[in-house]
């Protein structure tokens, strides 16, 4: 089970217990709500992840009932001859525990923990501790709170690794579980966003293929055997980029996206290996792309360019010059929101 919805639940079942102890089993009521507490259970067990378990349309309907109930039972009067309503910092015990491994750079996390052990001090049992638990969205702001600091990491991560399609996504992702009002907001909302990014990945994935990756695996090819079918490959590789993108070398090499892809993970893949070879800057590592075209072409026939037109691409029935597709992943599908 996610270590998140664990956690959630752990605040649901203290409560409970809180209750069955005040109330008794026999109470209709409670058992509407421990009913309601074994679906939550079953759905968190069945589920891969965090998402996944909130993705579930159930999920959503079951932890409203739960959050409504625990606030009406608590008006319940007690049944005869059950024992004492526990401490709140008999609820508040497993917080404190789960406080103590959050990373201390998780600051908004702690914060809600905090937030937690205040309400804890103010209430004067464990049923009024869990009912403000609800009533001010605790239990939901246990599970969004982590999942927003993550995707902070995810978004530097996805810059590391020249994915702009993805680090829209996670700042999108960022900017929606802040504002989102309820699961069902965030859900849909999640959704939106993961559907957005597939495609934009397959489609970036496509410009990058079509471009640097085929002319420098043809290049790489070469330096390996310096044969002549691997020298055509590089004249058909940059033939077809100069005719289809209207781009020559330098102009390929100086498209923003294309170039961030050559520098982070073009030249960070080899920069060990060709290190030796005095090669140990992405520009220096370029020159020596430009030194094989240059060989591979010498004597042949003139690349002929395509239109300046051929560097508007189409995204989302928009058309992007090419040098502002990082731009483009951003806004134009929200254009049209």
């Amino acid at each position: 089970m996610d270590p998140s919805v664990k956690q959630m639940l752990s605040g649901f079942e203290q409560g409970l217990t809180a209750h069955l102890e005040r109330l008794g089993d026999s109470n209709e009521m409670l058992k509407k709500a421990m009913e309601a507490y074994r679906k939550l259970s079953e759905h968190a067990e069945s589920s891969s992840d965090m998402m996944a378990f909130y993705a579930k349309p159930e999920v959503t309907a079951l932890m409203k009932d739960l959050s409504a109930l625990l606030v009406d039972l608590s008006k319940e009067k007690p049944a005869r001859g059950v024992r004492t309503v526990p401490a709140a910092s008999a609820a508040a015990a497993g917080y404190h525990l789960a406080y103590d491994q959050i990373p201390k750079e998780n600051e908004k996390t702690r914060a809600v923990y905090r937030r937690i052990f205040e309400i804890e001090k103010n209430s004067e049992n464990a049923l009024v501790f869990t009912r403000a638990m609800a009533e001010e969205g605790l239990y939901l702001k246990m599970s969004l709170v982590p999942m927003l600091e993550k995707q902070q990491g995810l978004v530097e991560n996805a810059e590391k690794l020249s994915l702009p399609a993805m680090m829209n996504y996670h700042g999108r992702m960022i900017e929606k579980v802040a504002a989102s009002r309820s699961i069902a907001e965030l859900e849909y909302c999640a959704g939106l966003e993961s559907e957005v990014a597939l495609y934009q990945n397959l489609w970036d994935t496509l410009l990058l293929n079509t471009t640097t990756t085929l002319l420098g695996n043809a290049i790489a090819g070469w330096l390996l055997t310096q044969s002549e079918n691997e020298r055509q490959e590089v004249e058909n590789a940059y033939r077809f980029i100069a005719e289809f993108y209207g781009l020559d070398f330098d102009g390929l090499y100086s498209v923003p996206r294309l170039r961030d892809h050559f520098h982070r993970i073009v030249f960070a893949s080899v920069k060990e290996k060709i290190a030796q070879q005095g090669i140990d800057t992405p520009d220096a590592l370029l020159e020596t792309f430009r030194s094989v075209l240059d060989e591979c072409m010498k004597g042949r026939e003139p690349v002929v360019m395509g239109p300046e037109r051929n560097r508007t691409l189409l995204l989302w029935g928009i058309e992007t010059n090419i040098n502002d597709v990082e731009k483009a992943y951003r806004e134009n599908f929200y254009r049209r929101l």
